[in-house]
């Protein structure tokens, strides 16, 4: 919880009740790494060294973006570290879907498996996840978001925004932890793109 307690009051009473984050402001430079299709990466976010965020433009409606993030099985297929999952829960409240997820994925020869409880609120175009408390995990962390917004720089197009913060527990030096964390949501995204122009 140490980075929780660095959040103002009203933005933590928002977290835990899953309003949607607002759209990220975007610099000018990151601007034209996104017309120029590049991914654009944010490490360290809100000073935290285990939360990064990634935005692209993607030419495909929001729509479909949202076809290829609940697509669990190609996600599978294109997550090298990722040997299986299964869903073990899944219901509707409200407006809100929530989706249960084990994932067993090899890492460095390593085998961890974690719970994910996904929230899908198709009013607000918002995904959120965070760790199943009730059941034990190998990671200690694997919180974040999705949200896609209609692109302000191609017609009919999507903004995806990723944020994830994730924290194994191991000690291990800053450079690795930060290359697997930086692959991992850049091949996220790449994948996204990819399947959303096919």
């Amino acid at each position: 919880m140490r980075s929780l307690r660095f959040l103002p009051l009203l933005a933590l009473a928002s977290l835990l009740l899953g309003a949607a984050p607002s759209a990220p402001v975007v610099t000018d430079g990151e601007k034209d790494l996104l017309r120029a299709g590049k991914m654009v990466i944010r490490t360290e976010v809100d000073d935290n060294p285990y939360k990064m965020m990634g935005i692209v433009e993607i030419d495909a409606p929001p729509s479909r973006i949202w076809e290829e993030i609940l697509d669990f099985d190609a996600r599978l297929a294109e997550n090298k570290p990722a040997k299986d999952y299964e869903i073990y829960k899944e219901y509707t409240e409200g407006s809100v879907r929530h989706i249960f997820a084990r994932w067993d994925l090899k890492i460095f020869g390593q085998e961890i498996t974690y719970y994910n409880h996904y929230r899908y609120d198709a009013s607000e175009s918002h995904f959120w996840f965070s760790l199943d408390p009730d059941l034990e995990s190998d990671i200690v962390k694997a919180d974040g978001y999705y949200r896609v917004f209609p692109s302000e720089m191609i017609d009919g197009g999507s903004r995806f925004v990723y944020v994830a913060e994730t924290d194994s527990g191991r000690r291990m030096p800053d450079s690795i932890r930060g290359w697997l964390a930086n692959h991992a949501m850049k091949d996220m995204l790449k994948a996204i793109m990819r399947r959303a122009a096919d």
